[in-house]
């Protein structure tokens, strides 16, 4: 009895797909089959899954054309034989014990479907950092740990948007139909998958647990081109068209509930995709704004503070950066906005990471140098910014330090601060 397949999409992937084999043959679930649909791989990919075909039974390869990633986990559901499915993207990880896990959940609570926690990590010079990203927003812990459906509590629609680090019931998925789109490239076709898993499912179970470990030092996974930056609000069309007709006697609550989905992706991308792209995207979606609201599909109630301040930025034809700061609260908004200069408290893999952000909130032109507690190289500059030891810097109450360092080392680096009289600091978190 197969209890559990694991569909894994593959493309160009051989820098990675040995370690995400492994962690899944090395499940403790050990009923479970393994689907690698090799999506045109030009790499040694197909090579790598061979290799570990032969040395395991349970995994498959579909070797076909190249045509994206919505198609290739489509044909993994399709050609699937367990109760469950469940989603591993070949350049991530995920822990042993994970689909042992959530089955059990699964079957103790009859659910279409089970999500967990996840968590996303950066490889710098050998080592990983890691950091939670958790389902719900702090706000809707709540909704964790009980069977729930949209029909009760409409706010699942705030959970976060993907396949992977979840199950979904075989025969759920058949019955109601649910695919992914079948676009082009690997762009934003879970979010077409989420949504209508969450329209259709009637016992959902969220666990307040990560098993899933999400790479984010992949370049082939940033979203660089122009076409890439379109596929998002394609998605969104195709989500439109596929809850229409679903529950009529509901229709213009769902088509709200689309378009609060379509404002929460636009704001993550304006801040995360190429420069040279934001002004054709903010145009894009401004004519999208104004189509909705034309159309009466915008609830006011469901939107919170940042969410209307980027829509009234678009709306409004505020500058770009306006609406990229939406994503950020209040109190950081306030503070970046306010400061002098900014100084990055840490010149490694986390003040690399605060730098890019930075970047994407247009204040870049601020940061006035990264600072060390002791410098242990002689290089004076990352990415061509100076570092200069935390007793060298000339920082005033106008300037904002910025401490991009792992949680652990925090404490230390406010004691250093609180040492020299600085007071006006904020954690990286706050902006990551």
């Amino acid at each position: 009895m197969t209890k559990v397949s694991v569909i894994m999409p593959v493309y160009n992937v051989e820098e990675y797909l040995e370690e995400c084999l492994n962690s899944v043959i090395h499940q403790t679930l050990k009923e479970i089959e393994i689907i690698c649909v090799n999506d045109g791989s030009t790499d040694g990919s197909l090579q790598i899954l061979k290799k570990y075909a032969d040395l395991d039974k349970r995994i498959r390869i579909i070797n076909k054309e190249n045509t994206g990633y919505g198609h290739s986990v489509n044909c993994g559901i399709d050609e699937a034989q367990g109760d469950y499915i469940g989603v591993v993207e070949t350049d991530d990880y995920i822990d042993a014990s994970m689909f042992e896990e959530l089955y059990h959940m699964a079957v103790l609570k009859n659910a279409d479907v089970v999500k967990a926690d996840s968590r996303y990590f950066v490889n710098d010079h050998g080592r990983r950092a890691f950091l939670e990203s958790h389902i719900f927003h702090e706000e809707y812990r709540d909704l964790y740990n009980k069977v729930i459906n949209y029909h009760e509590d409409i706010r699942v629609f705030r959970s976060y948007v993907y396949t992977w680090a979840g199950i979904y019931k075989r025969h759920f998925l058949n019955e109601k139909k649910i695919r992914h789109n079948e676009s082009p490239g690997a762009s934003y076709q879970d979010n077409g998958f989420w949504f209508q898993v969450n329209i259709h499912a009637e016992r959902m179970y969220f666990m307040d647990k990560a098993f899933y470990n999400l790479r984010r030092d992949n370049p082939n996974s940033s979203i660089y081109s122009k076409e890439k930056v379109f596929a998002l609000c394609e998605e969104y069309d195709f989500i439109k068209n596929k809850v229409l007709g679903i529950h009529p006697e509901r229709e213009k609550e769902i088509l709200c509930i689309v378009f609060l989905y379509r404002v929460r992706s636009y704001i993550g991308t304006l801040a995360r995709i190429d420069k040279k792209y934001r002004q054709i995207f903010y145009d894009k979606v401004r004519e999208d704004f104004q189509l909705a609201f034309e159309k009466g599909e915008v609830d006011c109630c469901q939107f919170d503070r940042s969410e209307w301040d980027f829509l009234f930025a678009v709306l409004s034809r505020k500058k770009v950066c306006s609406a990229a700061f939406a994503c950020l609260s209040e109190p950081a908004k306030n503070r970046l906005e306010h400061a002098e200069k900014i100084y990055i408290y840490g010149a490694g893999m986390w003040g690399k990471t605060v730098l890019e952000r930075l970047d994407k909130y247009f204040v870049s032109d601020k940061i006035a140098g990264f600072i060390v507690t002791k410098k242990q190289r002689e290089n004076d500059f990352v990415e061509g910014i100076g570092v200069s030891e935390l007793k060298e810097c000339d920082v005033n109450e106008k300037d904002l330090v910025i401490l991009a360092v792992s949680d652990k080392a925090v404490s230390e680096l406010v004691n250093n601060l609180n040492q020299i009289g600085f007071t006006n600091y904020m954690l990286k978190n706050e902006l990551i």
